[in-house]
């Protein structure tokens, strides 16, 4: 999750900064936001271990379960929020320091 923060780098410097890429470089980061979201698939819909045996205690384990994906979700999200605002930090220290050069 770490590479989504040049994601949205790449994001804001086009909107905020007019800067222009190739079509290499966009289609470089189609592909790592495509592996980002497979990655996060997986995590979330990725196979559970319901093998226990018991209706009880497959209902235990699915509950438990079904928590424990809330709690992924909730934990990806403020990730996801962590890492737009280290971008938009790295797009304004760059904005603030070339309007200040000339």
């Amino acid at each position: 999750m770490k590479m989504l923060s040049m994601v949205f780098v790449v994001l804001l410097s086009v909107t905020v900064l007019r800067k222009k890429y190739s079509i290499i470089q966009y289609l470089s980061v189609g592909l790592i936001m495509a592996g980002l979201l497979f990655v996060t698939y997986i995590d979330v819909y990725g196979p559970t271990s319901l093998t226990s045996g018991s209706l009880a205690e497959d209902a235990a384990v699915a509950s438990k379960h079904h928590k424990e994906k809330h709690s992924l979700i909730v934990g990806m999200l403020a990730l996801l929020g962590g890492q737009f605002f280290h971008a938009s930090h790295a797009i304004l220290e760059e904005h603030i320091l070339t309007r200040s050069a000339g």
